[in-house]
């Protein structure tokens, strides 16, 4: 008998230049969503927000081969990481699972913290346009940073509000 299956299986490559690049984990890999989905350069380095400060970890070598240490780190749908890309060579990194199906929330604690779309698509902060669903969960005040990995710098969205109701500055 044929069996059918809602879920969606795929891959996403994801490039990384030298230096910073902020990510997220686009599919679940089940037990294997941790730091190992990260295939970067010996003296790369990985930095996940847990709690308001960061967990750390180095792309060291042995005689056993390449590995991430501390070696326990998740990665999971929907986290961010920034990861530090060590050496000239930019790198592909192939996130291999299931597309998480369904409605999704992902809790943005007070303070900073790095996350991105659960689900491997495109969205935009654009007024009038929640493809994101961040309007309802923000509040004026609140502010959303893009890294951009070629200038190696920020992009800043802040949410504020008038007499016309809430907006984000800048509006696209």
């Amino acid at each position: 008998a044929q069996t059918y299956s809602s879920n969606v299986v795929g891959y996403v490559n994801v490039d990384l230049v030298p230096g910073w690049n902020l990510i997220a984990n686009p599919l679940d890999a089940g037990e294997a969503n941790t730091l190992d989905l990260v295939t970067a350069p010996v003296g790369s380095s990985a930095y996940k927000m847990v709690n308001g400060a960061y967990q750390i970890a180095v792309r060291s070598t042995d005689e056993l081969g390449d590995y991430w240490d501390p070696w326990d780190i998740t990665f999971e749908p929907g986290e961010g990481l920034f990861v530090n890309i060590a050496g000239t060579e930019p790198v592909t990194v192939t996130f291999v699972g299931e597309c998480v199906v369904g409605n999704h929330s992902i809790d943005l604690p007070a303070g900073w913290s790095l996350v991105g779309n659960p689900i491997p698509t495109a969205g935009a902060i654009v007024d009038g346009i929640d493809t994101l669903g961040l309007d309802g969960a923000v509040a004026p005040g609140d502010a959303i940073y893009f890294f951009d990995s070629a200038t190696q710098s920020y992009n800043i969205y802040s949410r504020s509000s008038d007499d016309s109701g809430e907006y984000w500055d800048p509006y696209d």
